[in-house]
């Protein structure tokens, strides 16, 4: 029976990526006398204005009702070419586009085999373009209010960047927010205090009326679909009450266990909190307490919430240094960068000064680069970006602390890209501290307590030994485990590395591949604090653009199952994200 459906077929060289592999002409051969194929035709670009118009002409001039798009990835230009095909008179659905670039060309060097898959794949699309049905979206509304789950610098931008239009619920699982960066001392590279550029900013999040801060708090479960996720949350138990606690430290000097304290001065919220496994529950700080804040019968809490959209901004973790097991991280001067940063910022345990753990201040100072970064056998492949940028930093930090100091950077690439960072590298070296290119093999501690680093110079080709008082290890940034857990729970594909997927690493970067959810900072990789700002800022714009509408269209794309092959295993409804198919 001969079929009455015009199908045209489009196939693309996208510049040669498809085109210098994939013999396109003895495809067109193959598929130009399959019945209902009218139309074959290649272009240098299908995705540009005059390939979309190619295809328009031959839609509005009759000659064809259904279309085969032969090109790359319809992650990218699906609704580009829907939206075409529907304002020229095709309903969208009847579009079909198959992958001859990521699933053919890019994955095989014999243009032979290559040719035959996309000779296979095509025609597979024109066999399925006729089966399908011209059916009309549904709509649906789509919830106001938005999840953003991370309290460091890029949640925080992202709750305040929307909390100006909608109702915003703010979640981060430690008892305060700033993440990351409220335990720098100063930021790269103009050296402005952290704690003044951020701490505003945490009190605007924590007065503004559009903002519900959950601290303590993790993502239990996330059910619903795109626009409407229903959320449920679990605050753990603080057993002191945010919204009565003063701060005014009576319950601190009461308890006899140390069990109760503020995280740090600047913390916010700015309340007290109780270590339970310490607290013997004598009562005292009840007793102190004149705002009646102490709660110390407090249960863990679930809350549900239904939200439009979601931003994940679950930052980063520093690798465990002990990975590297010949740089012995156990020895008490042998600390991390961010330890040395605690030193100095608000979060200081030492009165903001750089001491040895002998309380001294050290005179000779090493900084090793890449601990766990570009390393192929310990930890992580790739470059977490901002090591070599706040190294200098914090070189040039303990020089003015103690001028005479002698301080070296072992490195493997000296990276500083960007505006105003090779200005940073030119000051450092200017300012006398010393860079040594090469892999630190081995910090071996001496008898007198000194460390002794045990290293390869790869500029002069030679093995080099020297004596510090003190190591500062630089540790490669690791996704969050809350990164993992939420990426599992909304079903967001994560990368070989850990972070999160974004839609289009160019063109899309801060939509991940389940719409309606959005990430930025380091979720989606090591970055700094400006490009984490950044990204914050474009994900709440794209969510204010995703929910001004009101409403979203349901694709009426439906599975269709073949009874007499379905033996009921039930595989598909345990598969399905929407929770939508049912056994009968």
């Amino acid at each position: 029976m001969m079929s009455d459906d015009r199908i045209g077929v489009y196939l693309c060289r996208c510049g040669g990526n498809i085109g210098d592999v994939v013999d396109l002409g003895a495809v067109v051969s193959e598929v130009s006398g399959m019945e209902g194929v009218v139309l074959v035709d290649v272009q240098d670009y299908l995705c540009s204005s005059a390939g979309q118009g190619r295809i328009r002409d031959d839609i509005e001039a009759g000659r064809i009702d259904r279309v085969v798009i032969g090109a790359c990835s319809p992650r990218l230009h699906l609704e580009t070419f829907r939206s075409m095909v529907e304002g020229a008179g095709v309903n969208p659905l009847l579009l079909e586009i198959t992958n001859l670039r990521e699933q053919c060309s890019w994955v095989h060097d014999d243009p032979v085999e290559a040719t035959r898959k996309a000779v296979g794949l095509v025609k597979g699309a024109v066999l399925r373009v006729e089966s399908l049905e011209s059916l009309e979206p549904t709509f649906k509304d789509l919830k106001e209010d938005v999840l953003v789950v991370g309290g460091g610098i890029a949640g925080i931008t992202a709750a305040l960047e929307l909390a100006c239009e909608r109702r915003v619920l703010l979640v981060e699982r430690k008892e305060y927010i700033g993440g990351q960066m409220i335990g720098l001392s100063k930021t790269f590279p103009t050296f402005d205090c952290s704690q003044c550029i951020l701490t505003p900013r945490m009190l605007d999040v924590f007065n503004h009326p559009n903002i519900t801060l959950y601290t303590q708090t993790e993502v239990l479960s996330v059910e619903g679909a795109v626009g409407d996720f229903i959320v449920t949350l679990r605050r753990m138990p603080r057993f002191v009450d945010v919204e009565l606690c003063v701060a005014c430290g009576r319950c601190v000097e009461a308890c006899p266990e140390d069990a109760i304290s503020l995280p740090f001065a600047q913390a916010i919220p700015q309340a007290c909190i109780i270590e339970k496994d310490v607290c013997s529950e004598c009562g005292l700080c009840e007793e102190a307490c004149a705002a009646g804040a102490i709660k110390l019968d407090e249960e863990p809490e679930d809350v549900t919430i239904n939200v439009g959209a979601i931003i994940i901004a679950t930052g980063f973790e520093p690798i465990d240094p002990d990975v590297i097991e010949e740089y012995n991280y156990s020895h008490p001067d042998v600390i991390t960068a961010i330890e040395f940063e605690e030193m100095l910022s608000a979060k200081s345990k030492t009165g903001m000064r750089l001491v040895k753990s002998d309380g001294t201040v050290p005179g000779k100072v090493a900084f090793v680069l890449c601990v766990g970064s570009r390393n192929l056998n310990h930890g992580n492949k790739h470059c977490s970006r901002v090591c070599c940028l706040y190294s200098q930093k914090q070189a040039q930090l303990l020089l003015k602390i103690n001028p005479d100091a002698d301080v070296t950077i072992f490195y493997i690439d000296m990276r500083s890209a960007g505006r105003r960072m090779e200005e940073l590298y030119y000051h450092t070296q200017e300012a006398g501290v010393k860079f040594v290119r090469g892999q630190v093999a081995e910090i071996n501690p001496q008898e007198d307590g000194k460390l002794e680093v045990r290293y390869e110079d790869t500029l002069l080709g030679d093995i080099g030994r020297d004596v510090f008082d003190m190591v500062v290890l630089c540790p490669s940034l690791e996704p969050s485990k809350g990164s993992r857990e939420i990426a599992s729970q909304l079903g967001v594909p994560i990368g070989s590395d850990g972070f999160i997927e974004e839609k289009h690493v160019k063109i899309d970067p801060v939509n991940t591949l389940n719409q309606g959810v959005f990430a930025a900072g380091c979720a989606l990789g090591p970055k700094d604090i400006h490009d984490s700002v950044t990204e914050a800022m474009s994900a709440a714009h794209r969510v204010s653009r995703f929910l001004r509408e009101g409403r979203i269209s349901i694709s009426p794309e439906k599975p269709v199952i073949t009874e007499e092959r379905c033996d009921n295993c039930g595989v598909c409804i345990e598969e399905c994200p929407y929770d939508a198919l049912r056994a009968t």
